[in-house]
């Protein structure tokens, strides 16, 4: 499962822990006049304890065996958005030998969700909140939801 590029416009599907996409959200190419990148969800579908797995260090990319491969993971690490998923991912490579699922929630409200899920289904591994600090916001969200 990957995100697509198309118009400039990434898309990334969401999955449940069986690898059925749920949804997809829309990371659109330019940026709001207060420098975000603007995202939408498919329309009709089910976000809510979705997600999209970037890449698990050690293990062989979901396919088929989408849940079978997230249980072989050591750790996840949950982050609200594609671009901190992805820096994640990029840090994390070479520095352990742990398997570690890096894995995008699409939003901060889908933090808790989806940590539920995976604690439900992997019991005993290791979870991680790559939290935003969106600090110039009124209400800084993503702090605010990795920290509970």
């Amino acid at each position: 499962m990957s995100a697509k590029r198309g118009k400039g416009n990434l898309r990334v599907p969401l999955t449940n822990v069986n690898g059925e996409i749920q949804s997809t959200v829309v990371i659109y190419s330019k940026t709001d006049d207060d420098g975000k990148f603007k995202k939408c969800y498919e329309k009709g579908t089910k976000k809510t304890g979705a997600f999209c797995v970037l890449g698990v260090s050690g293990v062989v990319a979901p396919g088929a065996e989408f849940k079978g491969e997230l249980a072989k993971a050591d750790a996840f690490v949950l982050a609200e958005g594609y671009a901190t998923a992805k820096s994640v991912e990029q840090n994390l490579a070479g520095i352990t030998d742990k398997k570690v699922a890096v894995i995008v929630v699409g939003d901060s409200g889908n933090l808790f969700p989806v940590g539920e899920t995976l604690k439900a289904e992997f019991p005993g591994k290791a979870l991680v909140i790559a939290g935003d600090n969106d600090f110039s916001a009124k209400f800084n969200a993503g702090k605010n939801k990795a920290e509970n």
